[in-house]
C-alpha cells in the first residue's frame, strides 16, 4: 500500500493544517458515504465499531481491519521513528475505551523484522471521555482538544528521532494539530509528522443531488 502525502492540492479539505505540517496517508474515506460505498469506508466503519458490541459476531470484523490496517505498515523502514497514537474519545478507565490504534501499531510492529521496527509510545493522557468527533454536531478546534490532553513525564532521549502522530482518519486535523502542539511544546527539537490509515474527502456536488432524488 503507497502512502501519500497531503499537499497544496489537498490541504484546503483539512481545515487545520498548514504548510508546515507534514501528514500522509494511505487511503481515502468519503464523508457522507455508507461503509458499502467503496473498501476504504467499509475499512474504517468497521475498524470504528464501537467496543459496546464486543460480545457479537459483527466484532470480528472489526479485527479483520485492526490486520488489514497493520498490514500497511509491512513497507519500509520505521526505524527512525517513535510512534504515538491519539487518544480514542474515551478514557483509559471507561468501559467503552477502544484500543485499535494501539492494538494496530503492536501488530504492525509483529510483522516487521526487527531493524525496520518501530517505537510505540503511547505518552499522550486524557483528562476526560467525550462525544467523538464524528458523533459530535460541532468538531472541536485543536486549542479547545489541546486543553483535554496531557504528556505522560518521559525524557525527551527516551523517543527517537523523529515522532509520528497516529491516527485512523484525517479529517480536519484539529486532533493531530493539537497534540503536535503540545509534544513540540515539550520537545522542540524534534520533528513531528502525521500518519493516518485515511483521509477524509467528500463526494462531488453532483452526487449529492443524485442521493436526493433517489
Amino acid at each position: 500500500m503507497k502512502l501519500n502525502r497531503i499537499d497544496c492540492s489537498s490541504i484546503h479539505n483539512h481545515i487545520e493544517l498548514d504548510e508546515n505540517d507534514i501528514c500522509l496517508y494511505w487511503c481515502e474515506y468519503t464523508a457522507q458515504k455508507k461503509y458499502n460505498f467503496s473498501e476504504t469506508n467499509q475499512l474504517v466503519v468497521n475498524l470504528k465499531k464501537c467496543v459496546s458490541h464486543k460480545e457479537e459476531s459483527q466484532y470480528t470484523y472489526k479485527t479483520k481491519a485492526i490486520k488489514t490496517c497493520a498490514s500497511y505498515f509491512e513497507e519500509g523502514d520505521w526505524s527512525p521513528y517513535s510512534i504515538i497514537p491519539i487518544p480514542p474519545s474515551k478514557k483509559k478507565d471507561d468501559p467503552l475505551y477502544d484500543d485499535r490504534l494501539l492494538r494496530i501499531l503492536n501488530l504492525a510492529n509483529k510483522l516487521l523484522k526487527p531493524k525496520y521496527r518501530f517505537d510505540v509510545k503511547d505518552i499522550i493522557i486524557q483528562n476526560e471521555s467525550y462525544e467523538p468527533s464524528h458523533k459530535s454536531s460541532k468538531r472541536p478546534s485543536s486549542q479547545e482538544l489541546k486543553a483535554r490532553y496531557r504528556l505522560d513525564d518521559i525524557n525527551s532521549d527516551q523517543l527517537r528521532e523523529k515522532i509520528i502522530v497516529f491516527d485512523d482518519v484525517l479529517t480536519m486535523g484539529s486532533h493531530f494539530k493539537a497534540i503536535k502542539s503540545l509534544l513540540h511544546d515539550a520537545y522542540p527539537q524534534k520533528k513531528i509528522y502525521g500518519l493516518f490509515i485515511a483521509r477524509s474527502i467528500y463526494p462531488p456536488v453532483s452526487d449529492d443531488f443524485e442521493d436526493l432524488t433517489e
